[in-house]
């Protein structure tokens, strides 16, 4: 099962956001795809025995991220993949390696220790 469903908001959570906004986002970014999983893995496990395995891969995609849709498939497909059976519950960021260049997280980690 592969999950991409997902709407954008602002990035940014604040006093004066809607609840209703914030719920939107929320049931479709995060309660879509725990029901999505949750459905498929029921499925699943019936057509365990005769087919031996299956996978859950969700996907979530950072706004501003300059990636094309095949980057992520390539990643999805490799996980789906017998070479990677032994591979599970990992986050495997595709990011270009945005991740290790950006530094704002030394911001936040700064911001929560005052």
């Amino acid at each position: 099962m592969f999950n991409n469903a997902g709407i954008p908001s602002d990035n940014e959570v604040r006093v004066t956001q809607a609840t209703e906004d914030f719920k939107r986002v929320f049931d479709v970014n995060v309660l879509g795809g725990f029901l999505g999983a949750k459905y498929a893995a029921r499925v699943m496990v019936l057509f365990k025995k005769e087919e031996g395995r299956g996978d859950v891969c969700g996907l979530a995609v950072l706004k501003g991220t300059v990636l094309e849709p095949e980057d992520f498939a390539h990643a999805a497909l490799n996980l789906a993949s017998d070479e990677a059976k032994f591979i599970s519950g990992v986050n495997l960021p595709v990011d270009a390696a945005y991740g290790v260049s950006n530094q704002s997280w030394k911001m936040g980690f700064a911001a929560l220790s005052e």
